[in-house]
């Protein structure tokens, strides 16, 4: 039976008010299994927004999961947000994958998905959503790809038709190779 990791964002068990946490029950028994947080979180993180299965990423076998952290001042400035990947078998930090050029109030992590390997190195990527960057207009959105195996940004999109408050990156799902390409 799967097990579940459930999002608690205003847990102020490490960080801070608001700071927020991830639970994980067995899906068995109901059990807690481990609750995990961001070390370096901080007041209003809200470590555990969204979360995502993404794949094996530290090849133990088991799944890993991320948790988007859009209010994390990490990088970029307040807001500028945060995914922090978590190992699927204890609950220990991996990473913590940030937008080197992103800003304050793009909340990077309001939105995350699994993406399939686009490298070629064999482990799945992550994909982030920063719906109030303004890389393209004023709350435009951005949508982010970051490595799997070591969180460096693959790739950036963005709407260049946008004229802003669009959002883009609200929602994500991997939907397969619909282009060809």
């Amino acid at each position: 039976t799967p097990d579940i990791a459930a999002g608690a964002l205003y847990d102020d068990t490490a960080g801070g008010t608001n700071a927020g946490s991830v639970v994980v029950f067995s899906g068995g028994s109901g059990a807690v299994l481990y609750k995990t947080v961001d070390p370096g979180g901080a007041t209003s993180d809200y470590l555990g927004a969204v979360l995502a299965a993404v794949g094996d990423v530290d090849r133990d076998g088991i799944t890993d999961f991320a948790a988007g952290a859009p209010n994390d001042d990490a990088l970029g400035g307040s807001d500028a947000g945060s995914v922090v990947l978590f190992s699927g078998a204890s609950g220990a930090l991996l990473r913590k994958l940030a937008d080197p050029a992103g800003a304050a109030n793009d909340r990077l992590g309001a939105a995350v998905a699994a993406l399939p390997d686009v490298d070629g190195d064999g482990i799945p990527e992550v994909v982030a959503g920063a719906p109030q960057n303004d890389a393209a207009a004023t709350d435009a959105g951005r949508v982010v790809v970051f490595s799997g195996a070591d969180g460096a940004v693959l790739q950036r999109f963005t709407d260049p038709a946008a004229l802003g408050t669009d959002l883009l990156g609200t929602a994500l799902a991997a939907i397969g190779d619909l282009g060809g390409g």
